[in-house]
């Protein structure tokens, strides 16, 4: 039951942090008037403005997606991702499914090619594949054992990233974006908390990746 409470409320969390940008959006829209009726257009579209590739970040070893940057002067973006476990010492290889949602308040203009970010917020949610991983725990073990999911993952990250635009006019991308972000877990944020083991930042993790953004 506790267990429950936990998901519910960062169910809830992850709800309104997912549909804040889409309010936003609506709001900033351009407006279309006719003689009949004024529409709000959202600026979203549902074909993903770029690609990505990443390396660790609690989601396996690899993984690759595609996402969405929308909202005035691009500041939020949405990402869908799958990642790569593999097997070490189990049985099988892993697979993880992410939804990710970042932040980016400003950006510093470098010169004609390069813009830097110097703060890159959010919070992502991942599962993982495998029937060793549960969303409750199983009979078997005592109530209240267990009160975290070993099926659904919640982090925070902080990072920066800086993009570069590609000189070509011809090439399917036109921008290619590095970022650097640490991450950590609910589970590990609370086990700090709870736990003196936990020593320095053992708790944080190193993500790297970079965007590929098609050319419109």
């Amino acid at each position: 039951m506790n267990w429950l409470l936990i998901n519910n409320r960062s169910l809830l969390f992850i709800f309104l942090f997912f549909s804040l940008p889409v309010a936003l959006t609506a709001s900033d829209a351009p407006t279309l008037v006719s003689s009949d009726t004024i529409a709000q257009l959202p600026s979203f579209r549902f074909v993903p403005s770029n690609y990505m590739l990443q390396a660790a970040g609690g989601i396996g070893l690899v993984s690759a997606g595609f996402g969405w940057d929308y909202s005035k002067n691009k500041r939020w973006s949405t990402d869908v991702l799958v990642g790569f476990v593999p097997k070490y010492e189990t049985d099988h290889v892993k697979f993880t499914f992410t939804l990710r949602q970042t932040y980016t308040p400003f950006r510093i203009t470098l010169n004609d090619n390069f813009n830097y970010h110097p703060l890159r917020a959010g919070i992502y949610a991942s599962t993982t594949s495998g029937r060793q991983f549960w969303f409750s725990a199983p009979d078997q073990y005592p109530s209240n054992y267990y009160t975290f999911s070993t099926k659904l993952r919640f982090n925070i990250f902080l990072g920066q990233d800086i993009d570069y635009t590609l000189q070509s006019t011809t090439s399917y991308f036109n921008r290619v974006k590095f970022y650097y972000d640490f991450h950590a877990s609910d589970f590990n944020l609370i086990a700090r908390v709870q736990n003196t083991y936990f020593k320095n930042l053992r708790y944080i993790s190193l993500a790297l990746g970079a965007k590929f953004y098609i050319r419109k």
